[in-house]
């Protein structure tokens, strides 16, 4: 079996005066070159250019998943799901920036063409995501029946995807809204969407609106909703065309009806749908709290669980930031509603003490405790609301809101969670920040992306040098044989590991490079 070839982190330079990018994009290549070599469809009857989702180490072959999705009778595949390789096609975008080597881009459009070519059904719709993909053993696709199209925060690389094949790209953007909204009028749209439907009016239906906690057939989840309004504003961004950006606009201020009028915390869905339940048919929420939560507005739109707290204020907030990044002045309502969220979320959810999230209610009433007396969608009984630690993907998303918007509250949060994972103080901007730990043992690549965000508004060189630090502990515990080690099922290189993007961003900045590196959006949602 083929083994992971070229050096690791320990021949990395010391001395980051005079080689200041050498070790982190060192190692970063040594993992984009592994992948190409190593990483590759090499398997069943026919070679392709894609990559598998989990190269298992230190031998450097597939892993196979017993994916629960699987539709043949063999219950292991070999899976190419292109929808959670963009981290890695950036990865390799990013390569090209930073070396000049245009091998890096060029691997990452093989893999784009072959997709195109082959992985679409009549309308452009891409086989990819939550519920189906490529599996290479049968070199057909794999997922429920009929196919279902799900994309959750993933936000894909679709700068490259134009690059790669315009005509193709334009085509899967229309498709991809096509495929899920189930009523223009009122934006009810549905996170599963079917393939080779026809292609319907698309922009030009009208739109009614109405109000928020409308019953639906859809599910109106935040994590499909904003890859819906980012694929919009994107195709409006290649074409010029206004009404794609219209809907886009449209389908966000969607979820900004539902924001509470005390606290201004905006909801996870903006529609109710009916589900079936063990007795009736309801709300997954009212059916297991409409006893419980008592003078409160009870729908699943309200409660906002970790994972909500997190799509909403890192996953969608830093989309929407970079939307407005794109687009200008118009995109400055995706900016404003992204710093609101941050807000909201910060001064109700957030405790500094504890450096923890809790679970909320959109009204402000801390939820984290409250026990469940019946089993229901979000646990059995005698389970309970629970608390989270914010992190550096928190970091980061404050950092940027910070950057954008000078807001001061943004900036204490930024303090306080730096504080929280381990950075030491970081002090007040325009100021250098003496108190920040230089010895500190985080690991989250995050951070690292949050640092960069914080030398981009401050100058503070610190800022960057405690960046490194991060980066050091990344190269000393992730970086093994030749590659960024991830995975719950043993040792293993994925090419939706975040970690090389982030040391490959700092590489940049410290070659003067940040600003040509392809837009920070990230994705896909684990």
């Amino acid at each position: 079996m083929p083994r992971a070839t070229r050096g690791g982190a320990k021949d990395k330079d010391k001395n980051k005066k005079s080689s200041a990018t050498g070790p982190y994009l060192a190692a970063v290549r040594t993992h984009a070159d592994n992948l190409i070599q190593h990483g590759r469809d090499v398997y069943g009857p026919k070679h392709t250019p894609l990559f598998v989702n989990e190269l298992a180490l230190p031998d450097a072959v597939a892993k196979p998943a017993p994916w629960r999705f699987n539709r043949r009778t063999q219950n292991d595949v070999i899976l190419c799901n292109l929808a959670r390789h963009h981290p890695l096609l950036r990865v390799l975008d990013g390569l090209t920036v930073v070396t000049g080597s245009t091998a890096y881009r060029d691997a990452a459009a093989e893999t784009l063409r072959f997709a195109f070519a082959n992985l679409t059904d009549s309308v452009g719709l891409l086989y990819w995501g939550g519920h189906c993909s490529y599996d290479a053993l049968s070199k057909d696709w794999v997922g429920y029946v009929p196919a279902t199209h799900e994309l959750k925060s993933v936000y894909p690389h679709y700068m490259l995807m134009h690059q790669v094949d315009a005509q193709a790209t334009e085509r899967f953007l229309q498709a991809f809204w096509n495929a899920h909204v189930l009523d223009w009028t009122v934006l009810d749209f549905n996170r599963h969407g079917g393939y080779d439907k026809p292609i319907g009016d698309l922009w030009d239906h009208p739109y009614i609106g109405r109000g928020v906690w409308l019953t639906t057939r859809g599910l109106t989840f935040t994590n499909t909703g904003s890859d819906l309004y980012y694929a919009a504003a994107m195709l409006h961004h290649f074409t010029g065309q206004s009404k794609p950006l219209d809907w886009a606009k449209r389908l966000h201020h969607r979820y900004r009806e539902t924001c509470d009028p005390v606290t201004g915390m905006a909801g996870y869905q903006y529609s109710i749908r009916y589900l079936p339940s063990s007795d009736h048919w309801t709300d997954r929420a009212i059916h297991q709290f409409s006893g419980t939560l008592c003078g409160h507005v009870v729908r699943e739109g309200t409660i906002s669980r970790p994972r909500h707290i997190r799509i909403i204020c890192f996953y969608a907030a830093m989309t929407r930031m970079a939307m407005y990044e794109m687009l200008g002045k118009a995109g400055e309502e995706f900016v404003r509603s992204a710093i609101e969220d941050l807000i909201t979320y910060g001064r109700w959810a957030y405790r500094p003490d504890e450096n923890i999230f809790h679970t909320i209610h959109t009204d402000g009433t801390i939820l984290t405790g409250i026990v469940f007396e019946k089993d229901g969608y979000y646990g059995p009984a005698g389970d309970a609301f629970r608390s989270f630690p914010a992190d550096g993907q928190f970091f980061l998303a404050y950092a940027k809101g910070y950057r954008l918007s000078s807001d001061a509250f943004l900036w204490q949060m930024v303090r306080d969670i730096g504080r929280g994972i381990g950075l030491g103080d970081l002090g007040q901007p325009g100021q250098e920040p003496t108190g920040v730990d230089l010895k500190t043992a985080c690991v989250d690549p995050y951070t690292i992306l949050g640092l960069i965000e914080l030398h981009r508004t401050t100058s503070q060189k610190k800022y960057l040098d405690l960046a490194c630090r991060v980066a050091d502990n990344v190269l000393a515990q992730r970086f093994k044989d030749g590659y960024f080690v991830s995975g719950w099922r043993g040792p293993a290189a994925r090419p939706d590991d975040e970690t090389p993007l982030a040391l490959l961003y700092l590489s940049a900045e410290l070659a003067g490079k940040g600003q040509q590196m392809p837009a920070l959006v990230p994705g896909p949602l684990p």
